[in-house]
């Protein structure tokens, strides 16, 4: 079973909780030399201010460990489940889908329909730390025309690598990139969508 590592920023946040509460303590004491109801006034207030950030805290951190959860799902997927999912999610916000040969596919997963416009979809199910570069964005890229695609979306449960990212951006608005945070993102907003009906 591998080693799970322990996130160094949890216990760096709660530092800093703690360094903030004895700060408070420090000027509620010396205040309360000056006026007791002053030094008590700031205890008080600092315990509130110092149990709302940890409140916060907590609620950043159990958003983040969901999310992590979420991608682990997507990563959990076949291939297949994979471009199925990404089709639903589509089709969601709106898209005609069209799910494209398995073999042959020329890296067009999904065929979208909007507007009047036609989109393509790659899907890529990587590990976190297997970033999507800039070579399978140019073979991505290159397929737009076969399928007569205007705009394309390339998601992976990774992310891309910088000179990938830059690559896309010069690419007019064409070509839209979907990391993992941002496939987790749209996920919650069909959630919330969903719950508000």
């Amino acid at each position: 079973m591998p080693r799970q590592r322990r996130s160094r920023a949890a216990p760096k946040v709660l530092e800093e909780i703690g360094a903030f509460f004895i700060l408070v303590l420090t000027f509620g004491t010396l205040a309360l030399f000056i006026s007791p109801s002053i030094g008590l006034l700031i205890w008080v207030g600092g315990l509130l201010i110092t149990y709302l950030i940890y409140q916060a805290h907590k609620a950043s951190r159990e958003a983040y460990l969901r999310s992590q959860q979420t991608l682990n799902q997507l990563r959990a997927m076949s291939p297949s489940e994979f471009e199925e999912f990404l089709a639903w999610l589509f089709r969601k916000q709106g898209y005609d889908v069209k799910m494209t040969a398995r073999k042959g596919d020329h890296g067009v997963d999904l065929i979208l329909y909007k507007g009047g416009r036609t989109y393509g979809v790659q899907a890529k199910r990587f590990r976190e730390k297997q970033n999507v570069g800039e070579p399978m964005l140019r073979e991505f890229y290159g397929s737009f025309e076969d399928f007569g695609i205007q705009e394309g979306f390339f998601v992976t449960t990774s992310n891309f690598t910088q000179p990938a990212r830059d690559w896309a951006a010069n690419k007019a608005g064409r070509l839209h990139l979907i990391s993992g945070d941002d496939l987790v993102r749209m996920i919650q907003l069909i959630r919330q969508d969903q719950a508000s009906i």
